[in-house]
């Protein structure tokens, strides 16, 4: 049997065990909520790092962390959070019959929260250190439309890791690493990384 290389010389199961590490790593930094998107963040950089054979240990990845906490990724989480809460209320509204039109009220709450996970997950992918995640975002809008392809593979891929979290909860903490491959995936697929 052949030993398949990524890469620079990492090999496919060193990889995938990297990305389960990550996943387990990012779903304890996760765990306040408010460090979501900065975790997530963190990990892209830290995969991508791996992936480029560049210096990957856990204590660069909790630096990321951090220097992406203080820049304002906190603020990213809590707006994503209200934003997801406010759609998932409308979306419970409509159901129960007290809006009219209620089947359009759930659909374009569906499609709303569907795009702002997706440019949320692209200014994670995208984050670096220089730059500050008010620009980030607004350049992870313009990807997002620019390249509708990656947008649909990172939204199959987190409905994706919704569907293995509910068929074995204990997924959920490999999921961050997953979503974190979806994004580094799409951007090596769009040529923003070589």
């Amino acid at each position: 049997m052949r030993d398949r290389r990524l890469p620079h010389g990492t090999s496919g199961f060193a990889f995938f065990s990297e990305v389960l590490l990550t996943g387990m790593v990012l779903f304890v930094l996760s765990l306040p909520l408010v460090t979501l998107v900065p975790a997530l963040a963190a990990g892209a950089g830290h995969l991508r790092r791996h992936l480029e054979a560049r210096p990957d240990s856990l204590a660069e990845l909790w630096a990321d962390v951090r220097r992406a906490l203080r820049s304002g990724g906190w603020l990213v989480s809590l707006g994503l959070l209200a934003l997801l809460l406010v759609l998932d209320l409308n979306s419970a509204v409509a159901a129960g019959g007290a809006l009219p039109g209620g089947t359009l009220v759930r659909v374009v709450s569906a499609a709303v929260a569907a795009c702002a996970v997706v440019v949320v997950l692209r200014a994670a992918g995208s984050w670096s250190r220089e730059r500050h995640w008010g620009a980030n975002l607004r350049a992870a809008a313009a990807a997002s439309t620019a390249d509708l392809a990656g947008s649909v593979l990172l939204l199959s891929a987190v409905l994706l890791c919704g569907v293995m979290v509910w068929m074995l909860t204990p997924l959920l903490l490999v999921v961050p690493g997953l979503l974190c491959l979806a994004v580094v995936g799409v951007e090596y697929r769009a040529g923003g990384r070589r």
